[in-house]
């Protein structure tokens, strides 16, 4: 399974007894595993930043995310051995039996960088300067009101100085209930085995930070569900769902040793004015990287040199303007003739507000309506949206909330439902957190970063999109959605991976077209 459901926590605590029942040594196999997988990911993101003997404290509660936080540190031990790690923890005595277990084999590394502190002396913390904190004070089974003792630990939490924090499984101090008064404010939350619904939540976001999902089989794999289990997600009915990185795979399947780059599809990608004269070559850089064969670019007239020189293997075809700079509905003909042999069209980036190059895009979707499309920027529009319903293919769009709003009275998760019904097309919104409808259940997409909080990222999201349905498109196995999907992991690695060799604040969007190919090599 690619998608898992998010689950509330009394829905995720059900779901675990069920798989585990009361096993311990399931239960610790569990733990293992999603301490080890939220290190990985940490790694991945964070890990170039943090210096070699970094001071790392580490907040245990008794219960399992007190386990996975130990696991998690011991972990990250292992790549920084120079690092110090202070462990506040309860008694052993009082912890659950697997979180025992987890502090016995932290202790047992036998290393003179690891202190193990009781929550009471934690004042001999005070002032001290961390890189990381990881948080396990609490985890799905805490009920609100806060005990005092866990509300002192909270301020502690909160209070201490670090670099980054991060949180297991949820920030303690959240729970299904409704907005907490006060959490654990973490700069990422890492979810392991079960996304939990409250993360999700808007008035939660102040304390959850990024957000990260780490699959390690509760779904597949080593702990497939048992029919009882499959049944009770089954009868859970989640509203929302959230990609897998098992997503990504896909991409890393050789090509047959007998084909052509026709065999890979053809994009055609419309974009660009005077005003944005950068955007489709940045569609055009991404959907090269997307494993398509031909990519076709119309683009005004006036960049074709120039976009040649920097990306000669596309072919780049001049479009007349209008007296604003954008694409005119002179080129439909031309237009008309590249979109027939193409597998797919992108259209959009760039365009700016021009009434000429919305109905140049207006008379593809009616001339093509079985081919698919991607409508990126001022493609969004009351025009397009009049034409989708009465198409045979469905279109891909990717609005940011700004662009979301020309269709729909809010950008609320049921308007997108009803939106992308309405319009009979895949809607990809753009944020933080990524959310696709099909026109019926949200899909979450967690893998961005802030990196991509910068002019130029949908651009290449546009193009990975049009890229990768142009290939599903030529196999006759085109899924609109499932690319988006792809195009969006893939590119928050990218930005990921960007980030960690740039810095999140001084790359720029240029820095994605080398990440994206980079990236690759992982899946």
């Amino acid at each position: 399974m690619d998608f898992h459901p998010v689950l509330t926590c009394r829905q995720s605590a059900e779901f675990e007894e069920l798989l585990f029942g009361s096993c311990l040594q399931k239960q610790q196999l569990a733990m293992q595993e999603a301490g080890n997988a939220i290190a990985e990911e940490f790694l991945s993101e964070f890990g170039s930043r943090m210096p070699k003997d970094a001071n790392i404290l580490c907040l245990c509660g008794k219960g399992h995310n007190g386990g996975d936080a130990l696991i998690a540190s011991k972990r990250i031990l292992k790549d920084f051995n120079q690092a110090r790690l202070s462990v506040l923890i309860d008694p052993p005595e009082t912890l659950k039996p697997n979180t025992r277990n987890a502090l016995s084999a932290l202790v047992h590394c036998r290393r003179d960088n690891i202190r193990i502190i009781n929550w009471t002396d934690k004042k001999c913390l005070e002032g001290e300067k961390f890189f990381l904190i990881v948080e396990g004070i609490s985890g799905m089974n805490f009920m609100p009101p806060m005990r005092p003792d866990m509300a002192e630990r909270v301020a502690f939490a909160n209070s201490a100085q670090a670099d980054i924090k991060i949180s297991i499984d949820l920030p303690a101090g959240i729970s299904d209930e409704m907005d907490a008064p006060e959490a654990f404010r973490a700069d990422a939350t890492y979810a392991a085995g079960i996304a939990k619904t409250p993360i999700f939540k808007a008035f939660n976001a102040r304390f959850t930070g990024r957000i990260r999902y780490a699959d390690i089989g509760f779904f597949g794999g080593k702990y497939k569900a048992s029919s009882i289990a499959q049944k009770f997600v089954e009868s859970a009915e989640p509203k929302e769902f959230i990609a897998s990185p098992s997503l990504l795979r896909r991409l890393g399947k050789i090509r047959p040793a007998l084909c052509d780059k026709r065999d890979f599809g053809r994009i055609l990608i419309i974009g660009g004015s005077e005003s944005f004269p950068g955007a489709p070559l940045m569609n055009v850089k991404a959907a090269l990287r997307s494993g398509a064969g031909i990519v076709n670019a119309l683009v005004p007239k006036f960049c074709t040199a120039q976009f040649a020189a920097s990306e000669p293997s596309a072919i780049w075809s001049g479009a007349k303007t209008d007296n604003n700079g954008s694409i005119s509905e002179e080129n439909i003909p031309l237009a008309k003739a590249l979109a027939e042999r193409s597998d797919a069209i992108a259209a959009g980036s760039g365009m700016a507000n021009s009434p000429s190059a919305r109905k140049l895009i207006s008379e593809l979707l009616k001339e093509f309506p079985d081919k698919p499309f991607v409508l990126d920027a001022d493609a969004i529009s009351a025009e397009a949206a009049a034409i989708l319903p009465l198409r045979n293919a469905p279109a891909l769009l990717t609005p940011h909330a700004g662009e979301f709003l020309r269709l729909a009275a809010d950008a609320s998760d049921e308007s997108l439902v009803e939106t992308s019904m309405r319009l009979k097309s895949h809607i990809l919104l753009k944020g933080a957190i990524s959310k696709i409808s099909r026109g019926d259940k949200i899909f979450l997409l967690t893998s961005g970063s802030p990196a991509l909080a910068r002019g130029g990222s949908g651009d290449f999201l546009c193009g990975l999109c049009g890229g990768i349905i142009a290939r599903s498109a030529k196999t006759g196995n085109c899924d609109p959605f499932i690319s988006a999907c792809i195009a969006s992991e893939w590119l928050g690695r990218a930005g990921r991976l960007a980030a960690a060799k740039f810095s999140e604040n001084s790359l720029s969007a240029e820095n994605f077209s080398e990440a994206i190919s980079e990236s690759a090599r992982f899946f």
